[in-house]
């Protein structure tokens, strides 16, 4: 399964020069994602325009104290996105750089390595030789790429990342891969608002998995394992949805009825699909379903530090009482 993206997650491409990077990035862009461009070309390309001696063939340690300057202002300014960031490399390939050229290594850095955090899964792009060419500011060889693919791939396993190659390919097959990956796959299909569906959920498994990811730090902040065998329960006794968009299954939710109430057991939406108003249509949907029922009353659980709460709170559902660690939200429906 995918590790969870939180909204401002900045996902990392690394690798040798000339393997593909900035083209795959290009592509996503196209495509409706947002991306950063890699800093270490626009220092070159500013350090030429100035006439600067911070070039990597002039004079390599003024270089690298202008790329970690650029890299932290960079990861900065995206503080306040609010989808996921597509980087072209990232501030630990500034210690990667360093390590390749033997320089000593500025003040601070490795602290910042690890403050400044990345997505957990980066994407190492490896050398390709089809691929592979110089010009104005990539003069390395191919096997200083080797090299350089080699020097990022243990320093991101040295800071916890989970680094994962990605297969050469057309450009859109390693997007494609990539975003299958992060659970994006079709995610910049259909802009926000867009229609989505009902079915009768079919994969069990890709329920779970979605549910225990998803729920994991909450779970963890609590105290609390997953359990399977409850989850198995729950699957044979509720009324199981899938959510669809385009064919495509981007979340679950999870019904209970009795005579009183409808409840939402279980509400959850693929990563990639988050923050785009998948979770108000779908309680749209349930409100619909519970009036033709004669149901009056919608009720759920959440985590107090789940930010569904906010979005319970706007769609009209309020706060029975607060036990055992969770919110107990109430919905009233108009006759």
């Amino acid at each position: 399964m995918f590790t969870p993206l939180s909204p401002a997650d900045r996902i990392v491409f690394t690798g040798g020069p000339g393997s593909g990077k900035t083209t795959t990035l290009e592509y996503l862009k196209q495509q409706g994602f947002d991306g950063a461009p890699e800093v270490g070309r626009a220092v070159i390309r500013q350090q030429l325009e100035q006439q600067g001696q911070a070039l990597p063939w002039l004079d390599r340690a003024a270089f690298l104290e202008e790329m970690i300057r650029a890299e932290v202002a960079r990861y900065g300014a995206y503080l306040a996105c609010a989808d996921p960031v597509f980087f072209d490399r990232g501030l630990i390939d500034c210690l990667g750089y360093a390590r390749l050229e033997g320089l000593a290594l500025p003040p601070g850095l490795e602290d910042r390595c690890r403050s400044l955090r990345y997505h957990l899964q980066v994407f190492l792009f490896p050398p390709w030789q089809e691929i592979f060419v110089n010009d104005a500011e990539r003069k390395q060889s191919f096997a200083e790429a080797e090299r350089t693919c080699e020097h990022m791939l243990a320093n991101y396993q040295q800071y916890g990342y989970q680094v994962i190659e990605v297969p050469t390919g057309s450009v859109a097959e390693r997007a494609s891969f990539i975003l299958s990956r992060l659970g994006l796959a079709g995610s910049a299909a259909i802009p926000p608002g867009g229609a989505i569906a009902f079915r009768p959920a079919r994969d069990k498994a890709f329920a779970e998995g979605l549910s225990r990811d998803n729920m994991a730090s909450y779970y963890s902040q609590a105290g609390m394992s997953w359990d399977p065998e409850q989850f198995e329960r729950d699957w044979r006794q509720l009324d199981n949805l899938e959510i669809t968009a385009a064919g495509q299954v981007i979340g679950v939710i999870q019904l209970g009825w009795d005579d009183l109430a409808c409840y939402v057991r279980n509400l959850q939406v693929c990563p990639g699909w988050q923050g785009k108003g998948i979770g108000t249509q779908t309680i749209e949907h349930v409100v619909t379903r519970a009036h033709k029922a004669g149901i009056k009353r919608l009720r759920l659980r959440v985590f107090p530090g789940n930010p569904a709460v906010v979005l319970y709170q706007r769609l009209g559902f309020q706060t029975l009482k607060t036990a055992d660690g969770t919110h107990y939200m109430e919905k009233r429906l108009s006759a």
